[in-house]
């Protein structure tokens, strides 16, 4: 048992954690009451370099369906790019 619990502990020490990967894609659908207004999605599309740092490149892109266009008309690309250590913003594009 206590071999067990060693080689468990020990094999952690070489775990890599990494949050999410290239091709991971959430996506969301936005209603007002029961009419579908439009559609969004949040995918991570590639590994970059910006300034020698790595960064993951997430895309944004919201629309709004045939009712959503009828109040306010949403087409809408966010380009994101995140350090991949710090997890913080390096660059943001429309």
């Amino acid at each position: 048992m206590k071999r067990i619990i060693f080689f468990l502990l020990f094999s952690t020490l070489f775990a890599k954690n990494i949050p999410f990967s290239v091709g991971e894609k959430f996506t969301y659908e936005f209603r007002f009451n029961i009419f579908k207004a439009g559609t969004a999605s949040l995918e991570i599309t590639d590994m970059d370099t910006i300034d020698g740092a790595p960064t993951y490149k997430i895309q944004f892109i919201a629309t709004t369906d045939s009712w959503g266009n009828f109040v306010f008309p949403i087409r809408d690309t966010v380009s994101i790019w995140i350090d991949q250590n710090l997890l913080a913003t390096r660059k943001i594009a429309k």
